[in-house]
């Protein structure tokens, strides 16, 4: 579907809101707004990814047990090429999923995360 570009002018001002002003919010609208930017990236400028990254690190200060905002925060890293950040950030994802066991598949995830690691170890030498 086809977002106008009033729409993107009211996304673009409640994130601004976000990122300046004090204004309590549960860790998923960071977490939501954050991955729609990454898949979204129209709309949002040059900087969109500085700007996500800031959304989903407001969520991770936010002391919930939630695997979503790893998974995010990963795509981010990544997608930039900050390639130590993102194995560091794999590793804090594995140990919360491992600890919390959050849904049926999570094992499955854990290789996941474990194979695109070595992916981008190789790429790296």
């Amino acid at each position: 579907f086809i977002v106008d570009s009033q729409t993107y002018k009211k996304l673009q001002k409640h994130v601004e809101e976000l990122l300046t002003k004090d204004i309590p919010q549960e860790e998923g609208t960071y977490n939501i707004l954050a991955e729609y930017m990454i898949h979204n990236k129209n709309g949002f400028g040059p900087d969109y990814l500085s700007t996500a990254e800031q959304l989903v690190d407001k969520a991770m200060r936010i002391e919930t047990p939630n695997s979503y905002k790893f998974s995010i925060k990963r795509s981010i890293l990544k997608m930039k090429k900050a390639f130590e950040e993102y194995q560091e950030m794999s590793d804090k994802h594995i140990a919360v999923l491992k600890k919390e066991k959050p849904y049926d598949g999570w094992e499955e995830d854990v290789a996941l995360i474990k194979g695109e690691m070595k992916e981008i170890e190789k790429t790296k030498r």
